[in-house]
């Protein structure tokens, strides 16, 4: 999906005296991420500001919340060692929340994770992107064997 971004983006963005086909050709070599490396990428955009950027809860607006974020380094440890994979989906999709009967101050990222610009449903494409974000947390757990 991001390589089909990359590539729609090299088309119309011209390098000087590059052809859009030399720009499109040369961008489609680039090797495709792996999951765990696209989590990454949107832990990047998308958490590091509460959960900070080694996920241990301290990022730059985690003092200005009413609780502070979760350490997400500990998710495994703190479930006697197994990664609790639906809790984690569940909590980062925030859509089955009940207002008013939750203490959460995670955003809905559900919602926030779909495309502005397209009125198609993007259920898939969201739950992909969450998947990635699992992905990557559970290469981020310490403390476990």
């Amino acid at each position: 999906m991001l390589a089909l971004l990359l590539m729609t983006l090299a088309s119309v963005v011209a390098v000087p005296g590059q052809t859009a086909e030399a720009a499109t050709v040369a961008t489609a070599e680039e090797p495709e991420r792996s999951e765990a490396e696209e989590g990454q990428l949107l832990f990047g955009i998308y958490c590091t500001s509460c959960h900070g950027s080694a996920g241990k809860g301290d990022g730059p607006t985690a003092k200005s919340l009413n609780s502070r974020p979760a350490d997400l380094t500990r998710l495994s440890r703190d479930n006697d060692g197994e990664f609790p994979t639906a809790r984690v989906i569940m909590s980062i999709d925030g859509r089955n929340r009940i207002p008013g009967h939750t203490k959460n101050q995670m955003p809905i990222w559900g919602l926030s994770l779909q495309e502005s610009s397209t009125d198609t449903n993007q259920e898939q494409q969201v739950r992909e992107k969450i998947l990635h974000l699992v992905d990557y947390l559970k290469k981020i757990q310490e403390g476990v064997d």
